[in-house]
Parts: structure tokens; C-alpha cells; sequence
């Protein structure tokens, strides 16, 4: 009885110069990466044409199957050469990710729970970013497809191998034919991120010529120029639409600066923004300025019912869950469930409904910390204390905050099946008031939540997100602070918005998502 499914990942490649070559090891370590903890048997078939030899020891260093040609083959035949052997060794499903193309976190994990649940796919693919466009359906770039599909529908038509364009159009059309559904799945996006590095190199000033012959070739069989690949069906294994994660203090030029991994699954984009949370978030989540929404500044005790107008999940239709969101206590009324963030008292119900409470009390969850003048918290706030020990436990706390935050995210989201999660992280905000001038600590945190944003969206699959903060940060020694807030924060998304400010990010996702675009 065989336990485990057999996984074979083909990577056709091109090699024989140094960019080439680079861009293929870089692709090939991703996969690596990401497929350690996929429970599969799993073998990786790189095909690679005129190769050098420094190339060809590099990949069997690292333990992959290995066919190489000091000729072109071209890529139909490389394609169907890896997947015909790996139908030969008993492959039950069978991947292809382009040697230009970096794959995403839990990849691998999504198109075969997607394909175990829905076997009449066939074939499904990652979403794509290519040159900051997206496309749902990443066809050959970055797929996983079905031993049972492969048999009934056969391999690449090789009549397009000697030109550019067209095997996939082909190949999709005799799936259909065969009776499967090919659908996108809703990871995060594969980066195609040198999408004519190849073909340059092979057929360089005849490129579109070679597009025309396959177009052509294509016309003749099917009679049709093309397929609208924005068509083709999307599968989630939630009901979640929009994820918006707030990284609360978040700074433009920091993020722009450091190599942060949610960079390349989105746009990196500024925002206006206030220089304060209180009237930010308020600002975003109501889509009116602060002299209407009457939210100005912090000031304590914070009541949410002072705001007179809609929130953001009372104005978008659906179930939501908002958790860390600050400035929200007393818990509203909604659709869904409610955590309240920043401000809420460190006694009593912060919950809608408040039955969770309890549950989140149990797990150990914290809003954010409670310091008293004897607890040894106090020692990340004071800057006479020596530095490693004021690293020690602040990383000790917030580290724990942010791991029970993400454990309610996912366990909340599963119970109540939302179609929208808006969850706020605030170790930024804290880190950068009183560390503020220890910028190696700042950069590990940032680095760190990217991390862990990554993973989350990973297991929780959205058809899209938002990172967004509510303001920056810059050198203050106001009230014993490090750094202190200044306007303007950071928008990262895979969707087709760019707001100036925080009012037009309001009105531009209930535009969005109430205006039949989804």
C-alpha cells in the first residue's frame, strides 16, 4: 500500500551563459526551499540544454535528477522529456516550474490540495506576477498536473516546439476536450522574473516571427488566435476574498530598503497617512477625514462609539473578522467576530461575540504588553539597562504576542468562515519607539513579521491581500522614545489599486469589492 504521493517537479532550462545559469539556481534553491515540509515523495527532473560544466556540477551537488544536452532541444520536447520520465518512475502528479520563475511560499502544498479535492482539474497553476501584471492562471510557469490527466490527454503537441508561444493555448484545449477543468489556484503569486531572458537568447531579433508561426499553427487547428486566460476559473479552498494585514508603524523607506519577501508578491506603493494611529486607522476604516470621523488624536479612555460613521465591515457585505484593529473598543456589532486592539482595557470583555473572550484568555492571548514598575518588562524601556538584555526580552515577549495573534487569526478564521480578515501587528510600532537607534534589532524585526506574514498568507490562501501601516517613524527623544510616528506608511497589494491617501484606500475597496468585480 503506498503511503505518500509521488511528486516529480520538471524544470526545463537553458544554460550556456552566466545569467541564464544564475537565474536557473536561483529558481531550483526556491523549490528546494519550499517543499522541505511537503509530506510527498518528491524528486526534481531538471532538463537543461547547452549547459556548462560548472553548471552541471553545481546541480548535482544538489542531489537532482540530471538530463542534460549540449544541444537545444527546445523547450516543447525538454518539457515533455521530464514529464515522460517522470510518468516512467511513477510520478501521480507532476509539476513544471519555468527555470526564470521563483516559486511561492506553500506552493506546492495549495495545487495539491487543490487537484487531491477536485480531480476533474487536471491541471492547476499558480497565480503569476510578471513585470508587476498578475494573471490567475500562471499556466506552464509554475503548475502541478494529474498522472490521469497526463494519460488521457498526452503530452506537449510538438509542432510548436521550434517556435515561441502556443503549446500551452494547445495543451489547454484538449484538456477541455477530455473533460477536465484546468483552474488557477489561489496561492501567492509565482514571479516570472526574466520573462524573455530565454527566448532573447534563442531566437533574439526573430522572436515575433516565431510567435506568428505558432500563432498560426495554432489558428489552423483550432480556429482561434488565442485564449483569455483571465477566463479561466479560480479554485480557493476558502471563502476568504481580501486579507488586509496592517504593520502598524510600518516605514516607507525602511521596507523599501530591505530585501522583504512581501516585495515580491505585491507592489510596494506610498500612502498618505496621518502621523498617529488613532486617527489613521479610524480614517481608513470610516473613509472620512478626521474633522468629520472626530477621532484627532490619542485620547484616553477611547471610545469606538465617539465615531458616527460606518466602518469599513459594516459598508463591505460579508463575513469579517477584525482583530487587533486599533481603536475599536468597546467590540462592534458585526457580521462575523471582533478582537480589539490598541486601548482596550486590560480587564473585561474585548470581543465580539464575547463568548471569545474566554477562548482567547485560555490560549494566552495579549493585546499588547502590560507593564507595571516592577515587572522586568520594564527592561526593554530602559535604555540604562544594557542593550542585549533589552534585545533578550523584548524579542522573548513580542515573539509570543505575535505567535498567539497568528495562532487566533487561523483558528478564528477556520471557525467562522469569514470573506474578509483585517488583523493589525503592532511589534513594529513598539520596536521602533525604543530601539529606534539600534537599527540592526529594528531591520531583524521587519525582516521577522515579513516572515510571518508570508507563512500566513500562505496556509490561509486569500484570493488577495493588502499590507498596509498607519504611519512612519523618525529620531525623537520625546518622552523618553527612540523614534516617534511621522506621516506616511506603506500599501503592498496584488490588486488594481493604488490610493493616494487612507479615505481613497475606503472608498476604493468598497468600490471594489460592492461593484460586481468580484
Amino acid at each position: 500500500m503506498k503511503l505518500k504521493d509521488r511528486v516529480a517537479i520538471v524544470v526545463p532550462c537553458l544554460g550556456g551563459n552566466l545569467k541564464l545559469e544564475e537565474t536557473a539556481k536561483k529558481c531550483i534553491e526556491r523549490i528546494l526551499e519550499t517543499t522541505r515540509n511537503v509530506d510527498c515523495e518528491l524528486e526534481i527532473i531538471v532538463v537543461v540544454d547547452e549547459y556548462t560544466d560548472e553548471f552541471l556540477e553545481w546541480l548535482r551537488e544538489k542531489g537532482v535528477f540530471i538530463h542534460p544536452s549540449k544541444d537545444r532541444r527546445g523547450f516543447v520536447l525538454a518539457y515533455n522529456h521530464g514529464i515522460n520520465f517522470a510518468m516512467k518512475h511513477g510520478a501521480d502528479y507532476v509539476a513544471i516550474v519555468n527555470s526564470d520563475v521563483l516559486v511561492p511560499e506553500g506552493w506546492l502544498k495549495a495545487l495539491l490540495n487543490a487537484l487531491k479535492k477536485n480531480p476533474h482539474f487536471g491541471w492547476v497553476a499558480c497565480k503569476m506576477k510578471t513585470n508587476g501584471n498578475y494573471t490567475t492562471f500562471g499556466t506552464l510557469g509554475c503548475c502541478l498536473i494529474s498522472r490521469e490527466a497526463i494519460e488521457k490527454v498526452g503530452l506537449l503537441d510538438l509542432d510548436f516546439n521550434d517556435g515561441q508561444g502556443f503549446d500551452d493555448d494547445d495543451w489547454i484545449r484538449r484538456f477541455w476536450i477530455n473533460g477536465f477543468m484546468p483552474h488557477g489556484v489561489t496561492t501567492l503569486p509565482a514571479i516570472h522574473v526574466h520573462p524573455s531572458l530565454t527566448f532573447d537568447k534563442i531566437y533574439g531579433e526573430k522572436r515575433f516571427e516565431r510567435f506568428r508561426r505558432n500563432q498560426q499553427i495554432f489558428q489552423q487547428k483550432w480556429g482561434e488566435t488565442g485564449t483569455d486566460w483571465s477566463k479561466i476559473p479560480v479554485w480557493s479552498p476558502t471563502k476568504l476574498k481580501l486579507a488586509i494585514i496592517g504593520w502598524d508603524g510600518a516605514d516607507f523607506d525602511v521596507v523599501k530598503m530591505l530585501p522583504l519577501e512581501m516585495k515580491e508578491y505585491g507592489i510596494l506603493h506610498y500612502i498618505d497617512t496621518y502621523d498617529n494611529s488613532a486617527t489613521s486607522w479610524t480614517s481608513f476604516t470610516t473613509g472620512v477625514p478626521p474633522k468629520v470621523h472626530g477621532v484627532l488624536d490619542f485620547k484616553r479612555p477611547f471610545d469606538s462609539r465617539i465615531v458616527k460613521h460606518p466602518r469599513i465591515w459594516h459598508v463591505i457585505e460579508g463575513r469579517w473578522g477584525v482583530i487587533n484593529v486599533p481603536f475599536t473598543w468597546p467590540p462592534q456589532k458585526l457580521n462575523g467576530f471582533m478582537v480589539t486592539g490598541l486601548e482596550s482595557p486590560t480587564k473585561g470583555i474585548y470581543t465580539y461575540p464575547s463568548g471569545l473572550t474566554k477562548i482567547l484568555n485560555e490560549m494566552g492571548y495579549k493585546i499588547h504588553i502590560q507593564i507595571r514598575k516592577d515587572d522586568e518588562y520594564c527592561a526593554m524601556w530602559d535604555c540604562t539597562k544594557p542593550l542585549n538584555i533589552r534585545r533578550e526580552v523584548f524579542d522573548r515577549e513580542w515573539k509570543d504576542i505575535v505567535a498567539k495573534r497568528v495562532k487566533a487569526v487561523k483558528l478564528l478564521t477556520k471557525i467562522y468562515q469569514i470573506d474578509y480578515l483585517f488583523v493589525v501587528f503592532s511589534v513594529l510600532d513598539a520596536v521602533q519607539h525604543w530601539f529606534y537607534d539600534d537599527r540592526e534589532f529594528v531591520a531583524k524585526w521587519y525582516l521577522y513579521l515579513d516572515r510571518i506574514t508570508v507563512k500566513l498568507l500562505a496556509d490561509l490562501q486569500p484570493r488577495n491581500f493588502i499590507i498596509l501601516s498607519d504611519h512612519g517613524f523618525k529620531r525623537s527623544d520625546l518622552g523618553g522614545y527612540r523614534g516617534d510616528h511621522r506621516s506616511g506608511g506603506i500599501w503592498i497589494t496584488d490588486l488594481p489599486i493604488r490610493p493616494k491617501n487612507l479615505e481613497d484606500a475606503f472608498h476604493e475597496l468598497v468600490k471594489f469589492y460592492r461593484g460586481g468585480l468580484v
